[in-house]
């Protein structure tokens, strides 16, 4: 039984429990049609919550592109929490709000705008060299920039990666940030991990029409030149693998059934 007719039952019954007149359950018939309509938008916004719910990010998907406003927040929160020791995180949260707001249109948002440029290139760069794990692979949400709680439509799952199959070509940018990440740790030791990626985004940005980008240029061409290779050997194997499975069904053999016999 649906949630309106159990609601409804239940309130007419009510009504002629409680002796009323004939008129007023005519009456409550006439807003029948009003609670139908309300009880189905509220059952159609828990189904999308829990769409919303099942479609989490994979632990080890790129993290996503960061605004100017959350490194402008980043940097700053730690000097409002200490000039304003007796607020709340909440209070925080909206005294950072305040400052950004007064700092938007002005020269000193630029660094930080600048910041969610270069994160958003780092992010796209990340994401096109991305392969989610098996444990990860059934529910992925691949843009943060596209999520929006107004759309509902579950994702396809990807299809996992055989534990076998040669890995993906990697990026000039991937192997900058192989090469380079233990170089920005040790002169930035007190950076945030999320700010090395970021950091490792500013610096391959500056070099990535430059002549110093070549090395890392070349090393990702030959990486494509293997994973083709590799590739092509992987799917010769698999379908020298399928053919010999088909050869060993025998087709002209029939399928002994199996009659119980009665009692």
């Amino acid at each position: 039984m649906s949630t309106f007719l159990q609601i409804n039952n239940l309130f007419i019954g009510f009504l002629n429990n409680m002796n009323v007149d004939s008129d007023i359950i005519e009456e409550w018939e006439n807003y029948q049609e009003e609670l139908k309509k309300i009880i189905t938008e509220m059952e159609s916004k828990k189904e999308n919550k829990e769409v919303i719910k099942k479609n989490k990010k994979p632990k080890d998907a790129p993290k996503s592109a960061r605004s100017a406003y959350v490194f402008f927040c980043s940097e700053k929160r730690g000097d409002v929490k200490e000039q304003n020791a007796t607020l709340t995180a909440k209070e925080i949260t909206a005294k950072l709000g305040e400052m950004w707001k007064q700092i938007k249109n002005t020269e000193e948002a630029k660094k930080y705008e600048q910041l969610a440029l270069n994160d958003k290139d780092r992010y796209k760069e990340e994401m096109e060299n991305y392969v989610p794990s098996d444990s990860d692979s059934e529910s992925v949400i691949s843009d943060n920039s596209d999520k929006s709680a107004k759309s509902t439509k579950p994702k396809k799952p990807r299809t996992k990666k055989p534990k076998d199959a040669p890995k993906s070509a990697r990026s000039a940018y991937i192997f900058f940030c192989q090469e380079m990440r233990a170089k920005v740790k040790e002169e930035f030791p007190d950076i945030e991990s999320s700010l090395i990626t970021t950091k490792l985004g500013e610096m391959w940005k500056e070099i990535k029409e430059t002549d110093d980008a070549k090395k890392y240029v070349e090393l990702s061409n030959n990486d494509k030149i293997r994973y083709k290779e590799e590739l092509e050997k992987y799917n010769s194997k698999m379908s020298a693998q399928n053919s010999d499975e088909e050869n060993d069904i025998d087709i002209d053999e029939p399928i002994p059934i199996k009659i119980k016999k009665k009692n």
